[in-house]
């Protein structure tokens, strides 16, 4: 339980307000928030990532980059063969489906060819390390009756090297409750021995486990990660627009999921500045298989969730634009209701943090069939080849001004 106090008088004592369209909002230095935005211990996965070229890649692009490499190795493989992107295929709902939710990732003679990457993880509950591989689209007996792919390539990401497989269908495969499977697939877990730090000794007993006579997966390369060709591919897959606009920022150094934590904890300190009378809480407990809250705190009775997003770069389009995902709405709940009263979205910027309070409707979509499990999203676009991040900033900041959500404050660096 925080119940505002002396400290937040202090931070009061610091902070100015200013004027936006919407109302007037808090201004605070991120000096104010050092524990969280500067004092970022050293973690054993931060630490082992620290000089990795693909780190600070969002995991959508550094799925792209593997996933380039990955078919480029089996055009070294298959000289022969002919090779082919996916063939145009519609949604569930029966929209065109785009080449970037393609079932699969390219086809070689015929064979429909699906990638799934993982970089490896550190599990601070268990003590290991593990390779978690989403989304996988095996037949399943609920509805899917073949799978959606013909042959499945695993890229497994340590900090020194990149290890390619063709999975055998079976090891480490997990369901995550019958219908969630059925709509948004399998699981692949493969994971180390329980109490070992070292990163090098756990990837040697994990590619043990791929490399065992005992299952069918199938070792195709291993590169390092400073091999030419994975630069290669960096060049040309992600844009030297958004290269380093963080560089000087809080938080760039950390894995996109401790950031999205910091922040929350972050906003979660604003919001009690904002309600010095109120008592904010952790969450109530849920009961579900995944043992995880539904809202990320409580004030008074009023429960709260967060979502952030840094500055994307939409290669496809040419552009700028914010996500935020996961969002449980009334739809996502077997209550029928949504998850939490209040949405806060935090735009994560290299001027600093903007917070707001959103309106439930500007930017949300769903994701088709896996919008009961995934939540809806959040995307909001700046224009096409605006190239600039300062001006397309302002464009997106202003999109959330001119709707009905409100900014609530700036946390400037």
């Amino acid at each position: 339980m925080l119940r505002c106090a002396s400290w937040i008088r202090t931070f009061k004592a610091g902070c100015t307000s200013r004027f936006a369209q919407g109302g007037r909002y808090l201004v605070l230095s991120a000096h104010h928030f050092n524990d969280l935005l500067y004092d970022v211990p050293a973690t054993t996965g931060t630490e082992a990532f620290r000089d990795n070229p693909l780190k600070g890649l969002q995991p959508a692009e550094r799925g792209m980059v593997l996933a380039k490499l990955a078919r480029r190795i089996d055009v070294d493989i298959h000289p022969t063969s002919k090779f082919e992107d996916p063939a145009a295929s519609k949604c569930t709902d029966g929209s065109q489906r785009g080449a970037h939710r393609s079932e699969y990732d390219w086809r070689r003679d015929g064979l429909r060819i699906e990638c799934k990457s993982s970089q490896m993880q550190w599990l601070p509950s268990l003590r290991s390390w593990q390779f978690v591989f989403g989304a996988v689209k095996f037949a399943h007996q609920a509805g899917r009756e073949v799978a959606a792919f013909d042959e499945l390539v695993l890229v497994l990401l340590d900090p020194h090297n990149l290890h390619f497989y063709v999975h055998d269908g079976a090891l480490g495969v997990s369901t995550v409750g019958l219908e969630r499977t059925r709509a948004a697939g399998h699981q692949i877990v493969i994971r180390g021995p329980r109490g070992e730090e070292d990163w090098k000794k756990a990837s040697v007993k994990i590619l043990r486990k791929l490399d065992c006579g005992s299952n069918s997966c199938r070792r195709v390369a291993m590169m390092e990660c400073t091999d030419p060709r994975v630069s290669k591919v960096l060049e040309s897959s992600v844009s030297s627009l958004r290269k380093d606009i963080y560089a000087d920022s809080p938080l760039s150094v950390v894995s996109s999921a401790a950031r999205g934590l910091r922040i929350e904890s972050l906003v979660r300190r604003v919001d009690a500045i904002l309600h010095g009378g109120s008592v904010i809480t952790d969450p109530d407990a849920c009961s579900d298989r995944t043992n995880r809250a539904r809202y990320d705190w409580k004030r008074n009775d009023r429960r709260i969730e967060c979502k952030s997003s840094s500055l994307l770069w939409d290669r496809s389009g040419e552009r700028w634009k914010l996500a935020f995902a996961g969002i449980k709405l009334a739809e996502c709940s077997d209550g029928g209701k949504a998850c939490f009263d209040e949405l806060f979205i935090s735009v994560y910027t290299p001027k600093g943090v903007y917070v707001y309070r959103h309106d439930l409707v500007l930017g949300m979509s769903r994701l088709g069939q896996n919008t009961k499990w995934r939540g809806y999203q959040v995307q909001l676009y700046a224009p096409s080849k605006l190239f600039e991040w300062q001006a397309a900033l302002d464009v997106l900041l202003l999109k959330l001004e001119d709707s009905g959500c409100q900014r609530i404050a700036w946390i400037r660096w």
